[in-house]
């Protein structure tokens, strides 16, 4: 078997995974990163649809946040645009511009039955951010139940949380959703030119720039350890299998499946068991819709009220009109489950993505609209590996091992490509710290 040495090898190239390794590369280490399929980039990256550069997943992508950050960081060019303007919200069958400020005040003062309660619920938000947060053994749903029970608020609350947290209200914890809007929120977003793959793509190369090696259709088949600590990767290749050596693994494939690759027998059974309790992964169903014309006149991140399951839209060829053939356009939205933990029925939950659709755009969809693909992220591929606030750890009990990604996302910092992206930095600094660069 052959045999190669590393400073670090980095299993899967999604957001986490590339952004350990570009900035470990940038630092004058000799990185391995590896990725099983042929296209690098993960649930963040582009496949070409009949001339359609559909996203594998991510969309809004975050301006101004830990992501960017990374680019800064390793001197890549981050080719995200800004939409104009950013968000809107449809509500009781129109679509109203959020103001740049302000805006969730707008929101539920715009949809509340008395606007008394909206204030209530604005009050308890300032008392939350400023003073004490929630209790994370509490819904959202059932913190804002304390302040109204209007029926138009909690839905404009849901479509905000399952836009940008991905599960509903009634499943994230209220400190969580607290904790996120302390960090920022998710206020600075665009759509990547060119697609998801051109930023990627951009990271990757600065891998490979620095000495590194970025391995497609390599799938890791085991984690090596030896006394309590990760030593290397064995690496199934279309031309056989090799062995590599590395002072450190980082681990971008989650919690669970990070176990898997090492073997359960060489974990600490606490560990064990906080993974066991605490991984609850994210589902979504995305759904494309191609067009003739914009389904939607809006730009940026549209998030409609009061619906069965969609909570964020996008009319992505408003910003980037390179994303379909000339003259055409796609849609692009995202729906929650209705129960995250399943039992999933994907066939309803798609046909409820479609109906909800039909319902927003009305009769242009049947009209001028026609559906690209539907994605289901859920199982071993999810929208996020964990809920927020459900995360574990960075660093394993496996000494030189770590986890980065949205399974093992950092307080506050609780949504898609930033979240992911954050978890980088202190893995980066835990191995700087650690270990020299200089691959025997």
């Amino acid at each position: 078997m052959a045999k190669e040495m590393y400073d670090v090898a980095v299993v899967g190239s999604g957001i986490g995974g590339l952004s350990t390794a570009a900035r470990l590369a940038h630092s004058g280490y000799k990185v391995l990163l590896t990725e099983r399929f042929r296209l690098l980039g993960g649930r963040c990256s582009t496949i070409n649809l009949n001339g359609y550069l559909i996203s594998t997943g991510a969309i809004g992508i975050e301006k101004s946040g830990p992501l960017e950050q990374v680019f800064t960081d390793v001197g890549a060019d981050f080719p995200v645009k800004r939409p104009e303007p950013q968000l809107g919200y449809f509500v009781d069958g129109k679509l109203y511009q959020m103001p740049p400020k302000g805006g969730l005040r707008w929101l539920l003062h715009h949809v509340a039955r008395d606007e008394r309660d909206a204030e209530r619920v604005m009050n308890a938000m300032k008392r939350a951010m400023t003073w004490e947060e929630p209790s994370m053994s509490i819904s959202c749903k059932e913190w804002l139940s304390q302040f109204t029970q209007d029926p138009n608020i909690h839905g404009a609350m849901q479509g905000l949380i399952a836009a940008v947290l991905v599960i509903n209200s009634y499943e994230v914890p209220a400190g969580a959703f607290i904790k996120f809007l302390k960090t920022g929120g998710y206020r600075d977003f665009g759509i990547c030119s060119g697609g998801n793959i051109n930023m990627i793509e951009n990271l990757a190369n600065v891998v490979r720039k620095n000495g590194g090696t970025v391995m497609n259709n390599a799938t890791v088949k085991r984690i090596k350890v030896d006394n309590y600590a990760a030593n290397g990767l064995v690496i199934d290749r279309p031309d056989g299998q090799i062995e590599v050596g590395a002072k450190a693994v980082v681990s971008n494939a989650g919690p669970r499946k990070t176990i898997e690759l090492v073997g359960r027998e060489h974990f600490e059974k606490g560990y064990l068991a906080d993974v066991d309790m605490k991984i609850r992964p994210g589902p979504v169903v995305g759904m494309f819709i191609a067009s003739d014309r914009p389904l939607i006149e809006h730009p940026g991140a549209f998030i409609p009220v009061n619906t069965r399951r969609i909570c964020l839209m996008f009319q992505t060829t408003l910003t980037c009109p390179e994303l379909a053939p000339q003259g055409m356009h796609y849609l692009e939205s995202f729906g929650a489950f209705s129960d995250s933990l399943g039992p999933i029925d994907l066939k309803k939950e798609i046909e409820m993505n479609i109906q909800d659709l039909r319902d927003i755009i009305g009769e242009k969809f049947d009209k001028h609209g026609k559906i690209l693909a539907a994605e289901c992220f859920h199982g071993d591929w999810p929208a996020f590996h964990t809920w927020p606030g459900y995360d574990v750890t960075q660093k394993t009990p496996i000494e030189n091992l770590y986890n980065v990604g949205d399974g093992v996302k950092l307080p506050g910092w609780y949504s898609g490509t930033p979240a992911a992206a954050a978890t980088s930095a202190p893995v980066v600094e835990d191995i700087k710290a650690r270990h020299k660069p200089g691959a025997g």
